[in-house]
């Protein structure tokens, strides 16, 4: 039985082995995307800079160094971003648990009147935008994304997909829509949905652990 987990994003040596050898998984990790800085980008004034992704925080960083993020208060969706802010000793002033439904509620409150400036690529679900903001959005893309036109789909029994985007450049590569898979949050599974796939699950909630964690959950029923 083959026991091989895909996720659409890079994923750590050490997260690889740990999965193997606790749940006996070999899980692949690659990003069915291609990025690029956007070097003119702008960076406005605002209250609050918020980011939804570490790829975002790493791209600002590069762009623009650690002195722009302290005229913010920076703000992070969840770990991902938060570990890499940390690793650029930036103060956090908030930070998600990962989750956009459950984050979004609690940024609400938390940004009420302020002005937020959200750093983003140029292929954004926005996922915070749903008209209800307490606060002024405004919006930098920092970099391109793009579906990778020229990659070659591995070979797995569950194929975890991290974004619309991802399964986007699944389909472009040629990729199997009757093989059993998971989307990571709301936007990613209308994704598979709207493209037909044939065997749709969700993660408990939008984050890395949970995902893998139902696709691992996958492998066993298929075992069984």
């Amino acid at each position: 039985m083959n026991n091989r987990i895909f996720i659409s994003r890079s994923i750590p040596s050490e997260k690889v082995n740990y999965y193997h050898n606790t749940a006996q998984v070999e899980l692949i990790g690659a990003s069915l995307i291609d990025f690029a800085p956007i070097k003119n980008a702008p960076a406005p004034d605002a209250d609050i800079l918020f980011f939804y992704s570490a790829k975002a925080v790493q791209f600002f960083f590069d762009l623009f160094g650690r002195a722009k993020f302290l005229s913010y208060q920076v703000a992070c969706l969840g770990p991902g971003a938060e570990q890499v802010l940390h690793k650029h000793h930036i103060p956090i002033a908030f930070c998600g648990n990962g989750d956009p439904e459950q984050t979004k509620n609690l940024f609400n409150e938390y940004a009420i009147g302020k002005t937020v400036l959200f750093a983003i690529p140029t292929q954004s679900a926005k996922s915070f935008d749903d008209g209800d903001q307490s606060y002024t959005s405004l919006y930098t893309n920092i970099y391109t994304n793009q579906p990778k036109a020229e990659f070659e789909i591995p070979k797995a029994a569950v194929y975890l997909f991290t974004s619309s985007l991802n399964v986007e450049a699944f389909l472009l590569n040629g990729g199997d829509k009757t093989k059993s898979c998971v989307a990571i949050g709301q936007s990613t599974l209308q994704t598979l949905k709207k493209n037909h796939f044939s065997n749709i699950h969700s993660s408990v909630n939008s984050t890395e652990n949970s995902i893998i964690e139902k696709g691992i959950s996958l492998i066993t029923q298929l075992k069984s």
